[in-house]
């Protein structure tokens, strides 16, 4: 066998094997996250499969779909110790400004919403719960059929494990876990 076969045959077989938890980048290089670990969706209720995770510090991709400012705009948003520290645009990598963080919503504050919705005095209404995950990657309610523009739809995916970022310099560092 050739040596360029055999370094072919290397290179191959290093990256089939790489780790499924390889950490990586977001947000022009601003945070690093992998992929988090356990496997829990044999949980069947959808707060007690997240929360068995134990995830503290995390990264969840977020858009609205309404008759809103920043409609359809994709976000990261950046979670250290359970608190929205950051919303990152994910084309520019830019950081919002904190006053436009309260347009987003976390894990915790998603199911706050999920549960709010009281499908007997909405007009329509739709939650979808990630299957291994738990949290919800869809909110879509109608609150009144006699109102145009009033409608929205969370769309929540993409979550990460947060390993570091620049939270750490900000003096909030990311929870051991």
């Amino acid at each position: 066998m050739s040596l360029k076969k055999i370094l072919i045959l290397l290179a191959a077989i290093l990256l089939s094997s790489c780790e499924k938890n390889s950490v990586s980048v977001i947000a022009n290089g601003q945070y690093k996250v992998k992929e988090p670990s356990g496997d829990f969706s044999h949980i069947a209720d959808p707060v007690l499969r997240w929360r068995a995770y134990g995830l503290r510090d995390y990264v969840l991709e977020q858009s609205r779909m309404c008759f809103c400012i920043d409609a359809g705009k994709r976000r990261y948003l950046i979670v250290s110790n359970e608190k929205l520290v950051d919303v990152i645009d994910v084309e520019s990598g830019e950081s919002l400004p904190a006053e436009q963080h309260a347009w987003y919503d976390t894990v915790d504050e998603l199911f706050a919403l999920a549960a709010k919705i009281d499908t007997s005095e909405v007009a329509s209404s739709e939650i979808i719960y990630d299957p291994r995950f738990g949290f919800p990657v869809r909110i879509a309610v109608d609150w009144d059929a006699g109102i145009a523009d009033e409608e929205v739809t969370i769309l929540s995916t993409n979550l990460k494990q947060l390993v570091s970022g620049k939270v750490l310099a900000a003096g909030m560092p990311v929870s051991e876990k």
